[in-house]
């Protein structure tokens, strides 16, 4: 049988949906899947599925195929080539991906029931968000009815976390101090902790551990101390191997973030607007997720619903500029010597 599986979005986005092209293969090997998705979002895929099998564009370009009406007819024939009978798409996609599915030729077709495009709905199967699930057990539920309407058996009873084996490849080798690794970027500008914060927390923790420094296109260049190492922003497989490597990873909600969740590295995110559905996923007894609990504004982002600006307007951004660098540093500290990578006393008296 030969489906088709819509996910052209971000690094975040895959890797919380990738348990699901996993468990698919486990309960029918068989199955030929063809995978639609976006270039940093590709690798994660690669283990499970050939090259061949990943069709690869940008989001925006993707998104905006309906402007390009030669586009969308040469995605339309290659999908008819396949000839999928099904499709999967996850909540995120857009009108391009359900006239994709609905032309394609697949009787099949399962998706949210929390719609918010401009074709009229063409789902066969639609499946709600329960009021208790993130974003992982959803994803997890539709491909759960995905299955059932295909009438294969055998779904898991819960999503374990994706398999990076590919990407991680042989273990670092051991160091004597610990390795903090800091991404600062997030797709979106309101859902930053401000790159000066994460500077000033990275020359606090350089007292208990070597600070790494991942630099994002979408943050002007920042300086730092002298001390900490500067990476250019990696390739997909050189950050799951940077993460891989860390003693603990520093960031916002993010992709790299879940990056790490999955690897089990200990983790500090600053959570700031980003919907709870999207906390860290696995591990969480290694996460600390930083949310000010005092503020009704939060979060700002919704169900299938981000506004991209902070909506509180009377203490802009305050979710994020609560936080200081030294609270951030003394969690870090904290979940370092929890963690049994700094001595009870070490890291005190800064």
């Amino acid at each position: 049988m030969e489906i088709a599986i819509f996910k052209v979005n971000q690094l975040g986005d895959n890797v919380v949906f990738l348990p699901v092209v996993e468990e698919l293969l486990r309960i029918a090997p068989d199955l030929g899947i063809t995978l639609l998705t976006s270039p940093v979002a590709a690798p994660l895929f690669e283990r499970c599925l050939a090259r061949d099998r990943i069709i690869v564009m940008e989001r925006s370009a993707f998104n905006g195929a309906w402007r390009r009406p030669w586009v969308l007819a040469g995605l339309l024939r290659r999908l008819r080539r396949i000839r999928p009978e099904a499709s999967l798409l996850s909540y995120d996609q857009g009108s391009v991906a359900h006239l994709l599915a609905r032309f394609s030729g697949g009787a099949v077709r399962v998706g949210s029931a929390h719609l918010g495009i401009r074709l009229p709905d063409g789902l066969t199967h639609r499946v709600a968000c329960g009021p208790d699930m993130d974003i992982v057990a959803w994803n997890w539920e539709m491909g759960a009815c995905f299955a059932r309407a295909l009438g294969i058996d055998g779904w898991g009873t819960a999503p374990k976390p994706p398999d990076l084996s590919h990407l991680v490849g042989a273990p670092a080798p051991a160091r004597g101090r610990p390795l903090v690794l800091i991404h600062p970027g997030a797709s979106r500008e309101y859902q930053r902790w401000p790159a000066a914060f994460y500077s000033e927390t990275a020359s606090l923790l350089l007292s208990v551990a070597d600070v790494q420094w991942i630099d994002r296109p979408e943050l002007t260049p920042h300086p730092l101390h002298p001390g900490i190492r500067r990476i250019t922003s990696p390739t997909t497989g050189d950050l799951v191997r940077r993460i891989a490597s860390a003693s603990l990873f520093l960031g916002n909600n993010s992709g790299p973030m879940h990056i790490a969740s999955t690897l089990g590295v200990p983790t500090v995110v600053l959570t700031g607007p980003s919907f709870r559905a999207w906390d860290p996923a696995w591990h969480r007894e290694r996460c600390e997720v930083l949310r000010r609990a005092d503020l009704p504004c939060q979060p700002c982002d919704r169900l299938g619903w981000v506004p991209n600006v902070c909506l509180n307007r009377t203490a802009p951004l305050a979710c994020l500029l609560r936080w200081t660098p030294a609270q951030v540093a003394d969690r870090c500290i904290s979940l370092l010597r929890r963690e049994g990578r700094l001595a009870t006393g070490e890291g005190t008296g800064r």
